[in-house]
Order: structure tokens, then sequence, then C-alpha cells
């Protein structure tokens, strides 16, 4: 999480080639980047001015009449101070379990560092509008020392403008 006291700017930015629907696969990119501010810059001589940059491909496959999505991203990562680039990497399931509570499960990391789990339900209070979700998570199994738990509250809107001037991208990917 960012320290909001750091000056620095980011930025992301996300759009789909192809939405979801039933029995398709659905796909996009997310890239996005965190610049150093220059009181940062001027306390480290050594720090880079791109603090972090990333790009992935999220993936999305409706599974059983979309009784339950599968969710896979890969990517790449810069990080500063010698780091070098990771690969991003995530596998993530949603299942219904009753009325509107769903299920969920992740893996994901940045290789070769460690791998990370979480699982939890979410609950829908207002179709397509308000969401709760409850997670448990932890490093690897031989990590017990990182465990978190979280309770997130997720507002959904309506898309707010077309991705890239309302380009039709699914013409491009049809199978």
């Amino acid at each position: 999480m960012r320290d909001p006291r750091d000056p620095s700017s980011s930025c992301k930015r996300k759009t789909l080639f192809r939405t979801l629907e039933t029995g398709r696969v659905a796909f996009g990119l997310v890239a996005g980047g965190l610049l150093r501010a220059q009181d940062a810059l001027d306390q480290d001589l050594e720090a880079d001015l791109l603090g972090e940059a990333y790009a992935f491909a999220p993936i999305t496959v409706t599974l059983g009449a979309d009784r339950a999505w599968l969710h896979l991203n890969v990517g790449v990562r810069y990080r500063g101070e010698g780091a070098g680039i990771l690969m991003l990497w995530g596998a993530a399931a949603e299942v219904p379990v009753v009325g509107p509570v769903v299920a969920l499960a992740e893996a994901y990391g940045d290789a070769p560092g460690p791998v990370f789990m979480q699982a939890g339900l979410r609950v829908t209070l207002v179709p397509d509008r308000i969401q709760i979700e409850k997670t448990y998570g932890r490093g690897s199994p031989d990590r017990d020392d990182d465990q978190w738990a979280t309770v997130g509250l997720r507002l959904l809107s309506p898309p707010l403008f077309e991705p890239l001037g309302g380009l039709d991208w699914s013409r491009l990917f049809r199978w």
C-alpha cells in the first residue's frame, strides 16, 4: 500500500478487448506506474524516477453456463532500486454458493518471489451496485508469519466511458 504522505504520482489505465459473455473468454490489458516525486529523488540520488511500472493481461473464462468464473493474469512488473523486471501472475475462481453469496479463491505473486493466497466470500447487497467482501489470506505455507484478513465494500458503477473511444475490439477477435 502506498504511504499517503508520499507525494509520488501514480497512473493506471485498462481496457477490455472482449467483454464477458456466457461460454466465452474475455480479455483485456492493464498498464500503470508510479513516478517518484522530486523530493524523493533529491533525498536519494540513487532512486529511479520511475518507481514502478506494470502491464498485465487479465483473462476470464465462464464455466458451466455462468455458474463459475476462472480469472487468469499474466504480465510484467518493473520495480526500481535495482529489483529489475519480474513476471506477474495470478489465478482466481468465483463460484456462486447460494443467492447473493459467492465464494472466492486466489493465488498470485511475482516470479521468482513468494506465492500469496486468499479466500473469502462476497455478498451482493444491491445487484450490480453494492457488494461486501470478507477474505483471509496468507503467504506460501512456509511463511506462517504472513497472514491477513480484509473486509471490503465494493461500489459498482455503469461504464463511465467507452474504452478507446468506443472501438469494438471484439470484431478483431472472433473465436
